[in-house]
């Protein structure tokens, strides 16, 4: 005889509420500190991640590197594409398919808002002080239990860390 599924108890499901609201807060900070640069959160993580693999990608390469449904993916890089900021290279490998980089005013635009996004990391990390090691620590255990989690429905990883 199977066991019934355990209830979750209100200490996890507040985790991942809490984990909700962080992710809320972590958008108001960057929204403000991105303002000025015309660049919104969700944008940034797509100048920050073609930048940081460094070469050209495919963009369901990208989706996966950044965990986003590829249909998302597509508005950001036709919003970075409107703005001259991204290149689509042919695949030769596919016809059917394209590689994305940043252009080097795309380049400019991730290197100024990534300074705007430090000078907010730092301003957070001078407030945590002592206990940042080990919140840095928990986010990286909250991470790996999420992709196992993410691993069992659907069988990788998710690469993004």
């Amino acid at each position: 005889m199977s066991q019934p599924a355990p209830t979750p108890s209100a200490e996890s499901s507040r985790l991942l509420f809490n984990v909700f609201l962080i992710e809320q807060q972590v958008g108001a900070v960057l929204a403000r500190a991105l303002e000025d640069i015309g660049v919104t959160p969700s944008e940034f993580a797509i100048y920050a991640a073609l930048e940081m693999h460094g070469e050209p990608i495919t963009p369901s390469d990208l989706a996966a590197r950044i965990n986003v449904p590829r249909s998302t993916l597509t508005g950001y890089l036709g919003a970075l594409d409107r703005r001259g900021h991204l290149e689509r290279l042919p695949n030769p490998a596919d016809g059917r398919s394209a590689y994305v980089r940043l252009t080097d005013t795309g380049r400019r635009t991730q290197s100024t808002a990534a300074a705007a996004a430090l000078q907010v990391q730092a301003d957070l990390d001078r407030r945590l002080g002592p206990a940042l090691e080990d919140v840095r620590q928990a986010l990286v255990t909250l991470h790996e239990g999420l992709d196992a989690v993410l691993r069992d429905d659907r069988g990788t990883p998710s690469p993004a860390r």
